[in-house]
């Protein structure tokens, strides 16, 4: 029962057409997402529900598309068993936490894995890009720009938001826009080292988004070794770290947040250089706790804000859509250094190290499910060598 698949629409004549459509489609809602995160967007209510409204259409004609391909027999019957069982725990946890992030991803990647997954990463780069590009515009001619005045070090200072009402976003999206760029050339030439540095610099003096900072740096750091001297013990060990990434960097998130200790100076110190949020992480476990699947936390209203993508996906989740996401995680990441695909390799780590004190973890748009499809990569080429067949 593997490969056997039912078929009902037999005719390819739409495929083309349904492929293309879906590229544009999806360049609408990854654009649309950018718009949203605005700070005119957020400012602005009708505009705000438009665009929200916008996405669900745009994910609405996705999830038709996938029900298209499951009438052309794109699916086995194991697929489609598979997606079942893991569908059914993330509505049980959507039923408690009311947010479809993470159930989006299932419909994302069994979508995707159809069409030609390089022209997807095209489109998400070139949408978010715009959208980035389109913020910042609209910063510069108007009152909406989502700078705020912050005290650091004793010192008062402007971090520019740029446009979007969040500050660190756009160098996040930035972040995002490298590592899929790597995983779209898969190697990058000295223009392209050039302009990420000084992007990089110029983002952090205006938004004072350290982390960021040091990410891409790290990212940038780690291609130009791993591809400009090749050594198999090298790339062997990294490919072990990624394979490894999402699990380590879920236990130390969680554990430093949870045994958070004011008195300790060395906990102290970290989460200074974190900007408090082990503190506040560790206050929201001890508020809330953890469940089995998931629960709808009162961020907003009371300030406490969960700044850890793996320790906020479990509290809000659950630990069965937890296990099951970094579970996914791993394993791709497994895949990854199985068939020695060093962009893939090297884009789930930044995914993993991000997500461990920031924004990123299974997100359709910080780390866009996209990335995921290359478990379905060259769907042939991972059966070829690693005998998946």
């Amino acid at each position: 029962m593997g490969s056997e698949s039912i078929t009902i629409i037999k005719d390819n004549r739409y495929d083309t057409i349904i492929e293309r459509f879906l590229g544009v489609v999806y360049f609408i809602h990854q654009f649309t997402f950018i718009l949203s995160a605005s700070a005119m967007s957020r400012g602005i209510d009708s505009l705000n529900k438009s665009l929200n409204m916008l996405m669900i259409v745009t994910f609405a004609i996705i999830m038709l598309a996938d029900f298209y391909y499951f009438l052309r027999g794109k699916f086995s019957i194991k697929e489609i068993i598979i997606y079942i069982i893991i569908t059914i725990p993330l509505l049980i946890s959507f039923y408690h936490y009311r947010v479809v992030m993470v159930l989006a991803n299932v419909f994302l990647i069994s979508c995707f894995k159809n069409v030609d997954v390089k022209r997807m990463i095209k489109i998400y780069l070139l949408a978010t890009a715009l959208g980035c590009i389109c913020n910042l515009l609209i910063s510069l001619f108007t009152s909406w720009n989502g700078n705020v005045v912050q005290s650091r070090y004793g010192i008062e200072r402007i971090r520019y938001g740029l446009g979007f009402f969040y500050t660190s976003f756009l160098p996040h999206y930035f972040y995002s826009i490298v590592f899929m760029y790597i995983l779209h050339n898969e190697r990058l030439r000295k223009i392209d080292y050039f302009l990420a540095i000084i992007i990089n610099i110029l983002l952090f003096i205006a938004t004072d988004t350290k982390a960021v900072l040091i990410y891409v740096f790290l990212i940038l750091v780690i291609t130009l070794i791993l591809n400009k001297s090749y050594n198999e013990i090298i790339h062997n060990v990294f490919g072990i770290i990624t394979t490894l990434s999402f699990i380590f960097c879920g236990i130390i998130s969680f554990s430093l947040s949870y045994f958070y200790d004011g008195n300790n100076k060395i906990i102290l110190y970290m989460n200074q250089v974190l900007s408090g949020r082990l503190e506040l992480m560790h206050r929201g476990l001890e508020r809330w706790g953890i469940t089995l699947w998931g629960q709808k936390l009162p961020i907003e209203e009371t300030g406490n804000t969960i700044d850890s993508s793996m320790v906020s996906m479990l509290m809000q989740n659950g630990v069965v859509v937890y296990i099951i996401c970094i579970g996914f995680m791993t394993y791709l990441s497994y895949l990854s250094h199985k068939i020695k695909y060093l962009p893939l390799q090297i884009a789930l780590f930044a995914i993993a190290i991000r997500s461990a004190f920031d924004l990123g973890f299974m997100s359709l748009q910080f780390g866009p499910a996209v990335v995921l499809l290359y478990t379905v990569l060259e769907n042939n080429v991972i059966k070829k060598e690693i005998n998946l067949k």
